[in-house]
């Protein structure tokens, strides 16, 4: 308690690390060993407040999240080291509510709350300009850089409001509730690829035709010599949706 009775707090992290690794042998994938360790590293936390205002007033404000970023996390024998891949995850988390009992047998409670995950991948040197080789055909090796810039973002608001009654001086208690719920989201996504270009390769040597360019516009009407075919660079879209509902419902309590 901050205020004994009226105002207090709660609070909570948790740190996650954990190391794993495959097993490799040099004789079979020369110059592929030893492979470096996949590295995961995180922290959840978790803040809440609350405050009694007035004995029919109560507010609560929390927030609880996450990040976590992670080195490595390919782990397949045939994935050279350089060609190896990050990830980076976060949630965040905020909501509120208020809750007011404007009388004996009625309970009101709004809810409002605001969510955001992203995931990132990228190449775990960091180096976002040198094309990668992809799954050589004849080897089955990767090599040279990881081939994908991933960068997703999800958000969403939320608002929830509920009130119910509760009807004890009848026969059979009963707490009907009314209320409705909003939502709204919305998902601005980046593809890219380092370079803007891929290679797949044949033993080792880039085979022919086997170049492929990520362009952020392409215009197919035009002939593939001209430049203005595909423009390079990531691709960026943005999906949305609303969501909205209103319910009515009721529950019978057996004493």
């Amino acid at each position: 308690p901050i205020l004994r009775d009226r105002r207090w707090y709660f609070g909570s992290v948790q740190v996650d690390d954990r190391v794993d690794s495959i097993p490799c042998d040099a004789d079979q994938l020369p110059g592929l060993c030893p492979h470096p360790a996949r590295r995961r590293f995180g922290v959840l936390y978790l803040g809440k407040l609350t405050f009694q205002a007035t004995p029919t007033h109560k507010l609560q404000f929390w927030t609880q999240g996450e990040q976590t970023g992670i080195d490595n996390l390919t782990q397949q024998p045939t994935t050279a080291p350089e060609a190896e891949r990050h990830q980076d995850q976060s949630t965040q988390i905020y909501s509120t509510a208020w809750e007011w009992v404007p009388a004996k047998s009625v309970f009101l409670k709004t809810q409002a709350s605001y969510q955001r995950q992203r995931l990132e991948v990228y190449p775990q040197s960091g180096d976002f300009g040198t094309p990668g080789f992809v799954a050589d055909s004849e080897t089955g090796i990767a090599s040279r850089n990881y081939t994908r810039i991933t960068d997703d973002v999800r958000h969403r608001v939320a608002l929830n409001q509920t009130l119910s009654l509760f009807l004890d001086r009848i026969a059979l208690p009963m707490e009907p509730r009314v209320g409705y719920r909003f939502n709204y989201a919305w998902n601005p996504v980046s593809e890219a690829v380092p370079g803007d270009t891929t290679f797949r390769t044949a033993n080792g040597d880039i085979e022919a035709g086997t170049r492929t360019t990520w362009c952020k516009s392409f215009d197919g009407t035009l002939d593939r010599d001209d430049p203005d075919r595909c423009i390079e660079g990531a691709n960026k879209s943005t999906t949305s949706g609303l969501f909205g509902s209103a319910f009515a419902e009721d529950t019978l309590k057996f004493n």
